[in-house]
């Protein structure tokens, strides 16, 4: 049994069967883009690597900002660590997106 910030919202530190599926569907789009763009074959496996990791690196990204945050909200008492929570879930958001866009321009470089 978890204790503490650990035990709020079932906090998991693996890679759960819908963090799968979202990774799985991002490479099967970057594949699929690929081919319609014209890469080559070693372009194609190259960059569906690259999406692979980048998809896993962010997730654990996103898990380190969503539990720091909670961790610092728990701080000021059970409000503050969903406050926290909320707050961590914004920012890995907004984190997910602009860091997200720099790593897919940069496979897209890679990848020709």
């Amino acid at each position: 049994m978890k204790k503490g910030v650990l035990a709020f919202n079932q906090f998991n530190w693996g890679i759960s069967k819908v963090d799968v599926f979202g990774i799985v569907l991002n490479v099967g789009l970057d594949i699929f883009d690929s081919i319609q763009r014209g890469v080559s074959s070693k372009g194609i496996m190259l960059g569906t690597a690259l999406t692979a990791a980048k998809s896993v690196g962010l997730i654990y990204l996103d898990k380190v900002i969503i539990y720091g945050a909670t961790a610092i909200g728990n701080c000021f008492g059970p409000g503050g660590a969903v406050v926290g929570f909320a707050v961590g879930v914004v920012i890995a958001s907004v984190v997910n997106i602009i860091f997200g866009g720099i790593l897919d321009n940069l496979i897209d470089r890679i990848e020709k």
